[in-house]
């Protein structure tokens, strides 16, 4: 158990070296004593090296779940981990996408699509970066050298031999982001990974031109708002931002100003490693403006802009001097024939009922319409030059000419029928002794003789009805008509032609009655 010990002399563990504090710093391993003088100076064999205090190998690995190793450590203190990367010589391993510039740099203009390859990036502990392209399918398409460390050419020094091309190898990549996916319920965010293998300066671009949201019928115009978040994050520290910039772009009128793109640029410089680059851009935000003492949450860009387009509609349709506001007016005071006549249509016209017949007028409102029907009623007929009488015997005459039902022959009241005459009568006295309405008299009378035979045979010859109770015309007319009764008359002297108002009736033939 004490075979490995810390310089406190302390069993070694992986607090020593795989704490949050030290695992890219690990502790050293006493080497003053126990079984580790062996590889230490302490040891007086010349030929066994010295481990600095660091006689083991580490390999890290990403934690994407994947297995894939990340960095392999040496032994003895050159070798070891270190968060200094540019100083340190241990065995990495990048994975990053690949960027058209450079695959078109390496394969010439028969390069594959960025989107099929990703790259492998290997450093050896003598800081030579090498490249392998690998293709969507597995397999390596081809492998470069990056970079040569810091060997120069024809540097007498130098640990390695320096390359003629190592003065042009150097180039400016251009890379767009451009493979969007949802982020939340009204954005979208890129994102992508760049490894470095020395320090390298980046300069970011974006540019946004706002789209708008627009009513032409209202000459209604505002631009879309939208909040933008850049960030560059060193894959190492997940939880923050190596470059953070946001930016929220409020929606206003559609002016010059307003609808200009919205550009953004910035440079950084980033040391070796892995970055993951993220865009994102969301619309449909708050107005901070509308966050009140009362009101903690406030409301949406989007939202102002459909209140604003409703409440001018509102105002074009019901506000003071609005199209239905003033409709509305006629249709409170039951005034179709002046609302009409607001609308320029003259239903005072002879025969306007025909004329307007399925007619119709449109009220615009904004660039839509409402269709508002015309609707002219039948002028009520009377026919002063007919015989009401006359027109029973019409109607109920067969094709042929045989009468099917005679008015003098069913119109009996109190058991006396009525001549023809005698009915034509009565209907002049009331139409003009009694104030009756000649038009009303006839919808009446047309209504009885339309429906005769219906109400003589069904509804009055209903066996369940009281002995004695018949269907009368004459009767059914002025049910319809309305009786205005002034008195009575004996059966000899009752007059029939004033049935209407006169009652053929002894005074004193029904006490319980007259009562």
């Amino acid at each position: 158990p004490a075979f490995m010990k810390n310089t406190g002399n302390s069993i070694y563990t992986a607090a020593d070296f795989d704490a949050d504090n030290n695992f890219k710093n690990p502790e050293t391993v006493k080497d003053n004593a126990g079984a580790f003088t062996y590889y230490s100076n302490n040891n007086l064999d010349v030929t066994i090296p010295n481990a600095e205090q660091y006689p083991f190998t580490r390999t890290l690995f990403y934690n994407d779940g994947n297995s894939r190793v990340k960095e392999q450590s040496g032994v003895g203190s050159t070798f070891k981990l270190t968060a200094d990367l540019e100083n340190s010589h241990t065995n990495k391993t990048f994975y990053s996408g690949a960027t058209d510039d450079e695959l078109i740099r390496v394969f010439g203009d028969e390069a594959p699509f960025n989107e099929s390859v990703h790259k492998v990036i290997n450093i050896d502990g003598n800081n030579t970066a090498t490249v392998t392209y690998i293709g969507k399918d597995g397999k390596t398409l081809a492998t470069c050298l990056a970079i040569n460390g810091s060997n120069l050419l024809d540097d007498p020094d130098g640990t390695l031999m320096g390359l003629e091309s190592q003065s042009t190898a150097v180039f400016s990549v251009n890379d767009t982001i451009d493979s969007t996916t949802p982020f939340g319920n009204y954005g979208n965010q890129a994102t992508t990974s760049r490894t470095f293998v020395e320090q390298t300066t980046v300069i970011l671009n974006y540019n946004l031109t706002p789209k708008s949201i627009q009513d032409i019928c209202l000459d209604f115009c505002k631009t879309c708002d939208y909040f933008i978040e850049i960030s560059v994050q060193d894959i190492e520290q997940p939880d923050s931002a190596y470059f953070f910039h946001s930016q929220l772009l409020p929606a206003g009128i559609c002016d010059s100003t307003n609808l200009e793109q919205y550009n953004f640029s910035s440079s950084i410089t980033l040391p070796p490693g892995t970055f993951i680059f993220t865009k994102r851009v969301v619309a449909n935000n708050i107005n901070p403006n509308t966050i009140t003492i009362t009101d903690s949450i406030g409301s949406t860009y989007f939202q102002q802009c459909v209140d604003s387009v409703q409440n001018q509609y509102d105002s074009l349709i019901y506000g003071v001097g609005g199209q239905l506001e003033i409709i509305n007016q006629f249709l409170d005071a039951s005034d179709i024939v002046g609302l009409y006549s607001h609308l320029g249509i003259d239903v005072s016209i002879a025969n306007a009922d025909s004329i307007f017949q399925d007619s119709t007028i449109n009220i615009y409102i904004g660039c839509d319409s409402l269709e508002i029907p015309i609707i002219v009623c039948v002028p009520k007929y009377c026919p002063y030059d007919e015989s009401f009488a006359d027109y029973f015997d019409a109607f109920w005459t067969d094709s042929i000419g045989n009468p099917i039902y005679q008015f003098d022959t069913i119109s009996g009241i109190n058991g006396v029928h009525y001549t023809n005459n005698e009915f034509d009568e009565m209907v002049n006295n009331m139409d003009s002794l009694d104030g009756y309405q000649c038009d009303s008299l006839w919808d009446c009378w047309y209504s009885v003789v339309q429906n005769y035979e219906l109400l003589k045979d069904d509804l009055y010859g209903n066996p369940n009805l009281p002995a004695g109770i018949t269907f009368n015309i004459v009767d059914a007319f002025l049910d319809c008509a309305g009786r205005r009764i002034e008195g009575t008359d004996t059966p000899g002297n009752w007059d029939n032609t004033f049935a209407y108002k006169i009652m053929d009736y002894t005074i004193g033939d029904n006490i319980l009655c007259e009562g």
